[in-house]
């Protein structure tokens, strides 16, 4: 370059419509409502600093900017399992039902979905459809029409009309009602069932008529689940305190992989525990299976305890019908 020529300005970075203008603010609006979820996650998951661009009250247009902060969002997405977002939303005050929107949107929205992704979108859908849903449908059927009624703000309008290929959902959710205890429910293979349907369905199960299909079973099962528990929790609780009645204080329980002579005060804080909410991943069955035994054990004791206190004191005999007259 000459001395003392001048050199050039930078061109100024073209300028927005309005329509792209309104757009970017969205996308900003929707990090900043899911920043709070993601940067717990990444905290919990020990994935590193938190977005900087997100720590600054400015909303930028750049590009660079832009794919940056959506690169930030992307990582904890493929590094978080749907098992650790439920976790999170059941136990923070961070399931609002905009952020179960928001997020349901986001993964709806991927080009590419995994797995988690399909697990994901499951969970929020029913989530959302649990906090949203009308008292009056808890102890309904809950057809296909008012599940897409609830979901209508994160699906919009969504058919009704169920493909053939979901039969398997129908004969499941007709087995659901058949169930009366958590044996009951595992060992018919619901969940499993379900899910190999998921899995089977690729890009199907992102059909709105699947995913309206889905969201409801999701639901009927989780309201199945928590009766069966609480109905098992209350029996198993009344079986240990006829035992103490009895003066039996410890059980069997090399069947739930525990000692041959459980304390029932040890098997009280196991039924406590499952009070709390249901953290582990679906498909970890073995703590649900443990408590299934647990009750077995139970039962079987006490019905030992009652053979055992019979044939010790058996009952009078029966008198003759010329005898009762004397």
């Amino acid at each position: 370059m000459r001395l003392g020529a001048k050199s050039k300005a930078p061109e100024p970075p073209p300028r927005l419509s309005g329509a792209e203008l309104s757009a970017i603010a969205a996308r900003w609006r929707a990090f900043r409502s899911l920043y709070p979820i993601y940067a717990e996650l990444a905290r919990r998951l020990e994935l590193g600093a938190e977005c900087g661009d997100l720590e600054s009250p400015v909303d930028r247009s750049e590009p660079d900017v832009l794919k940056a902060v959506e690169a930030w969002f992307t990582a904890i997405d493929e590094r978080s399992a749907a098992w650790q977002l439920r976790q999170l939303l059941q136990t923070t005050p961070l399931g609002t039902e905009e952020a179960l929107s928001l997020l349901a949107k986001r993964h709806l929205g991927r080009q590419e979905k995994t797995g988690q992704d399909r697990d994901k979108i499951d969970f929020l859908l029913v989530q959302y459809l649990d906090q949203r849903a009308p008292h009056s449908l808890q102890n309904s059927s809950l057809e296909l029409e008012d599940v897409a009624a609830v979901l209508e703000p994160v699906l919009g309008e969504a058919s009704t009309m169920q493909p053939a290929w979901l039969a398997p959902l129908d004969e499941a959710r007709a087995e659901l009602a058949q169930c009366g205890s958590l044996r009951d429910l595992l060992e018919r293979g619901l969940i499993e069932r379900v899910r190999a349907l998921k899995e089977k369905s690729g890009e199907m199960f992102y059909g709105s008529a699947a995913l309206l299909a889905f969201a409801r079973f999701n639901f009927l099962m989780r309201r199945a689940f928590f009766r069966c528990l609480y109905d098992d929790l209350h029996g198993l609780r009344q079986q240990m305190h006829e035992l103490e009645r009895r003066g039996v204080q410890t059980v069997d329980c090399t069947r739930a992989q525990l000692s041959a002579e459980e304390p029932l005060e040890s098997l009280r804080q196991i039924c406590a525990q499952w009070k709390q909410p249901f953290l582990a991943p679906y498909s970890a069955g073995h703590s649900l299976q443990q408590l299934i035994e647990i009750r077995a054990a139970v039962e079987e004791a006490l019905a030992s305890r009652s053979a055992t206190e019979s044939a010790v004191d058996p009952p009078a005999p029966t008198l003759a019908f010329s005898e009762k007259s004397l």
